[in-house]
């Protein structure tokens, strides 16, 4: 804990992202260090009905996000010195490398995310953030959080695909 300043909690805002955020705060109980949490946001294939540019889609996704992070933040009384929020675009499906990314940029020494339970076999038909972001981060401790007791079978796989 040291040397720890800079902690990344990627978050949907999901129970799996207030078990994330836990951990960190938990950290931050011990050690002060600045926790950003950081929401990965994509457009809707369907935009283009709207009548909106895919920028302007974009940037009502994001306001969007900007608005679910303050209640986020607000909802576990964070302060911006404390917390605060970044918001990256996913043009290609794969969060994962926005979340590395982020990571990098802000010299993170820790990334915490949460994850939905998987079995070995639910893991194989379905690709998890988690794991992709694994298998690219070759320099920055990662601490994958799951909900005690939640833990998603073969079945409950197969009848996601």
């Amino acid at each position: 804990l040291a040397a720890m300043e800079n902690i990344l909690v990627p978050v949907d805002f999901s129970n799996y992202s207030h078990e994330a955020l836990r951990y960190a705060l938990q950290i931050h109980g011990r050690k002060p260090v600045k926790i950003t949490l950081q929401h990965v946001y994509v457009v809707p294939s369907g935009y283009h009905t709207t009548g909106k540019s895919y920028e302007e889609f974009a940037a009502i996704m994001k306001k969007n996000a900007e608005k679910d992070c303050a209640g986020f933040l607000k909802k576990h009384q964070l302060v911006d010195d404390v917390a605060s929020c970044t918001f990256s675009l996913d043009d290609d499906m794969d969060p994962s490398d926005k979340i590395y990314a982020e990571a990098q940029r802000l010299q993170a020494d820790l990334i915490i995310m949460g994850s939905k339970g998987r079995t070995a076999a639910a893991s194989v038909i379905i690709g998890s953030i988690a794991e992709k972001l694994i298998s690219i981060n070759d320099n920055i401790p990662m601490l994958v959080v799951k909900i005690k007791g939640e833990n998603m079978g073969l079945m409950d796989a197969l009848s996601r695909i």
